[in-house]
């Protein structure tokens, strides 16, 4: 009898310790692979913030407006980044410039901005 309680806990202890390792390795991973990361640019595993010039003008601007989007460890991601919602977000009426801006925190946050210029 006492030895099958010594067997139970010797089972149970390594169950342990591999849910511990297992739980470790999945997290060591998921930070190191950015589960939510912006997509644009140069990518750190730690922080990331660029921003990117997807066309522009010589025209003169003097009004700039942006829209987002969010996403959290890449399962959830919400918002409107396109550059009609930046435009309206800046009372703008003709589009020059369009840029594209993204932040990454640790891997666990991200946020891409579009982010146009105009009058």
């Amino acid at each position: 009898m006492e030895n099958s309680v010594f067997l139970f806990s010797g089972i149970l202890y390594n169950c342990q310790r591999n849910m511990k390792f297992a739980i470790s390795t999945v997290l060591f991973f998921a930070f190191l692979l950015s589960c939510a990361h912006t997509g644009y640019g140069s990518q750190g595993s730690l922080f990331t913030q660029t921003r990117i010039s997807l066309s522009s003008s010589d025209l003169e601007t003097s009004k700039e407006g942006s829209a987002c989007i969010y996403s959290i460890l890449g399962i959830f991601a919400w918002g409107d980044a396109s550059s009609e919602s930046a435009r309206r977000n800046g009372l703008i009426s003709e589009i020059r410039g369009l840029d594209r801006e993204s932040k990454s925190y640790f891997g666990l946050y991200s946020q891409v901005c579009t982010i146009v210029k105009g009058i």
